[in-house]
């Protein structure tokens, strides 16, 4: 059964501002609407929009009393020009309580000389409410089937949520590993995983309504994430480093003063240089981009000549040097943070790579011990890897680090992926010009036992080379290997 509803406002006049000049011939037109299935009686915001093309949208909006004795009432329409087509929407709404009433509809509008025709009565009814939250998956690295991430980075697209009555306010994040987000505006988020593994993601979502209320939405991802990747450009094997929080620093109160206080970092997920970066790996990039700094010893007959074989760590390389092969690589110099948690391969207060005691059997440091019979660098992987599958974090050769060297860093560092010396962009845009000292780590073929701890720190100029200094490179877990390694 119809209601019936009577409208007390006779009609509603739209005045069209701006249609033309006033020679333009208009006339007045009364359109018929259908209410159909209003239920509820009371005052109501009407708003009406006509548009045509090239044209911006004419509004008007006014409130009116609705009755229950009538099914159609007439919304009269002023100066409308002849010979124009319109497209005519209507949006009748009001609060009731905790919740919008909102009736909708369109039509058409077409003068032909002074006769209105092609008129149809435009019918309005109830907007259905639908709250719904969705998010499509979609990710950085390659999607092998519906849902299957390989390398754990997920993206996720939540624009096709909506509620038609009151909009979307914020949304949230449960990425199922134990991490979530805060309620935020932001529809796309992104999380990578560190593990392989099935994962239950759940998207919240709530609503703008006076009284606001959630809806979610669930699916599952599976992930895999590779442990070890071979990086295109130089050849690179790297190895997952997932994320984590560590105690950094001394731990024993053997080191120097600028290793304490020992404070707790998390670093992000990334990927590191299985091992430091080789003369063939740079001898490429030379080749590649022209580099003009070549280690001076690649030209040598004697024994320094022998340390530029191909299996050798580069040395004789400045922090610019490295900080420009990186670049070119694709990939960038390890904070102190993730080369020291790196380093350290899960183990918990630790001094060295292996465990508390040093070991000619475990690195390459000063002395010549069997099976370390090496006065010099050794060749990489003639040493045990660590628990993260990297070879010689401790001695051999130092490797230069991201930051600028602060002797008090530790005293202010943040506890999230801190770096010192400024942001790592600007760090690496503008490598070339930085004039002050940068951090070693690791150690080196010419140091004691102390030097190659997890936690001991030194520092040179980023133009200064010498016989004991390399370095490795890492690569963020968010962006894409292109190649898995074999």
């Amino acid at each position: 059964m119809k209601a019936v509803i009577a409208l007390l406002a006779i009609g509603l006049t739209l005045f069209l501002w701006g249609c033309g000049d006033n020679t333009e011939e208009t006339a007045s037109v009364q359109i018929p609407i259908l209410l159909k299935n209003v239920a509820e009686k009371g005052t109501y915001t009407v708003k009406v929009r006509l548009l045509r093309p090239q044209t911006q949208p004419i509004r008007t909006e006014q409130d009116l009393i609705i009755e229950t004795d009538k099914d159609r009432i007439y919304i009269t329409i002023d100066e409308i020009p002849r010979g124009e087509e319109w497209v005519i929407e209507i949006d009748m709404r009001r609060t009731l309580n905790d919740r919008i009433v909102v009736y909708q509809g369109q039509g058409q509008l077409l003068f032909s000389d002074r006769d209105l025709a092609n008129v149809s009565p435009i019918t309005v009814e109830a907007v259905i409410h639908q709250f719904v939250a969705t998010f499509e998956v979609t990710s950085e690295a390659r999607l092998t089937e519906v849902g299957y991430l390989e390398n754990g980075h997920i993206i996720v697209d939540a624009a096709e949520s909506k509620d038609t009555l009151y909009g979307i306010s914020s949304v949230k994040w449960d990425w199922g590993d134990g991490q979530q987000t805060e309620y935020g505006p932001d529809l796309t988020a992104e999380h990578t995983y560190i593990k392989a593994g099935e994962y239950l993601v759940t998207l919240t979502v709530k609503n703008n309504a006076p009284v606001p209320k959630s809806t979610v939405y669930q699916e599952v991802v599976l992930v895999s994430v590779q442990q070890e990747i071979r990086f295109e450009t130089d050849g690179a094997i790297m190895h997952l480093i997932p994320a984590g929080e560590f105690e950094m620093g001394d731990h024993f109160g053997e080191g120097q003063s600028d290793e304490r206080p020992v404070h707790t970092v998390y670093v992000d997920a990334f990927y590191m240089d299985e091992t430091e970066v080789t003369n063939a790996m740079y001898r490429t990039f030379v080749e590649a981009t022209g580099h003009s700094n070549i280690p001076f010893h690649w030209n040598k007959a004697d024994d320094l000549g022998r340390l530029g074989k191909p299996h050798y760590p580069v040395i004789y390389v400045t922090w610019q040097d490295a900080m420009a092969y990186a670049k070119w690589a694709g990939k960038r110099l390890p904070t102190e943070a993730e080369w020291e948690y790196a380093a350290r391969g899960g183990q918990v207060g630790q001094r060295y790579p292996w465990g508390n005691e040093a070991s000619h059997a475990k690195a390459n440091y000063s002395g010549e011990v069997e099976p370390d019979i090496w006065y010099w660098p050794a060749p990489v992987k003639r040493f045990p890897q660590n628990d993260y599958g990297l070879y010689d974090m401790a001695g051999n050769v130092w490797e230069w680090c991201m930051d600028e060297y602060d002797r008090d860093f530790y005293t202010t560092s943040p506890r999230n992926n801190p770096v010192a010396g400024g942001l790592i962009p600007l760090t690496v845009n503008d490598f070339r010009t930085l004039t002050s000292d940068r951090v070693w780590r690791g150690g080196a073929w010419d140091g004691g036992p102390t030097s190659i701890t997890v936690s001991n720190r030194s520092k040179s100029a980023p133009n200064s080379r010498f016989l004991k200094t390399g370095f490795r490179c890492v690569f963020p877990l968010k962006s894409q290997p292109v190649e898995e390694a074999r």
